[in-house]
């Protein structure tokens, strides 16, 4: 059943963000090559003859319409994105779809994971489908200084002869994990702050928005008392981890950040289905 709700909230997104997600690296592929050709058009220009002037014109004002149809595919995705987040929960399961949703043989965690879980993938196909729109114009912008390809290659050899393939490797895989744990706990912070707004009767969008703001508030604190705890008395640690442990350190903060990111998850989680079990009242 689990899966059958989850291909149902996919269903409601997939022919608006499909084409958007498409059509950002398109875009961005175009935006390189227009950078390419506006650096080609300026080295024709040093002649200051009015051909070549004019070519370079022609070439800046062709890449700044691709720069704003880059820049507005982008927002799109961003504004798109947090729609989606937001909508399908608070339509789904706090409006008037709620009557059919709970319904349902289903239990309040499942209606909750289904959408956590759908609102995750959508998150992270949009952050890659942005991050490799970003790469490729980077490296249009990029393509012809050669000494910086080989001072980034000079940094990547010197970091795998120094401190090894091991830590660094599981420094990668630990920060896609984390980052795609960053973009889950994103998401089940809103539901939370959406659940906790139904119980103020009459205000509940006002209400879901201070609840969004005191959970941060709330958060920062307790992490940041924990922080200093740490550190005044286990102050061991951070003499072990020196520079000579950098793969290392990297790696164990890595996981204590996503250790730290999953307990969130769950912690927001366990609100939103407690609030939803107990205290809904859909409008």
């Amino acid at each position: 059943m689990l899966g059958k709700l989850i291909k149902y909230d996919m269903k409601s997104i997939s022919r608006t963000l499909i084409p958007l997600w498409i059509l950002a690296p398109v875009i961005a592929l175009l935006f390189s090559g227009s950078i390419r050709w506006l650096i080609g058009a300026t080295g024709y220009a040093v002649q200051n003859t009015v051909g070549n002037q004019a070519l370079m014109q022609g070439s800046t004002v062709v890449a700044g319409i691709v720069m704003l149809v880059f820049f507005g595919v982008m927002i799109a995705i961003l504004v798109m994105t947090i729609l989606f987040v937001i909508q399908r929960f608070w339509n789904g399961l706090l409006k008037e779809e709620g009557y059919l949703m709970f319904t349902l043989p289903v239990e309040t965690w499942e209606l909750v994971l289904s959408k956590g879980i759908c609102a995750t993938v959508v998150g992270c196909i949009s952050s890659l489908a942005a991050v490799l729109s970003c790469v490729m114009i980077a490296v249009g912008a990029i393509g012809a200084a050669d000494d910086i390809w080989r001072q980034i290659g000079s940094l990547i050899g010197y970091i795998v002869e120094e401190e090894g393939v091991f830590w660094w490797s599981w420094c990668v895989v630990l920060f896609v994990v984390l980052s795609i744990a960053g973009i889950a706990e994103s998401v089940y912070r809103v539901y939370a702050a959406m659940a906790l707004g139904q119980l103020f009767e009459g205000h509940r969008v006002v209400g879901a928005c201070v609840s969004y703001i005191g959970i941060g508030v709330a958060w920062s604190v307790i992490s940041g008392i924990f922080m200093m705890a740490v550190t005044v008395l286990a102050p061991q640690w951070v003499y072990f981890f020196n520079g000579e442990n950098a793969g290392m350190f990297s790696a164990f903060y890595l996981l204590f950040l996503l250790l730290v990111t999953i307990l969130q998850i769950v912690v927001w989680h366990l609100i939103t289905v407690h609030i939803l079990s107990r205290h809904l009242n859909l409008e």
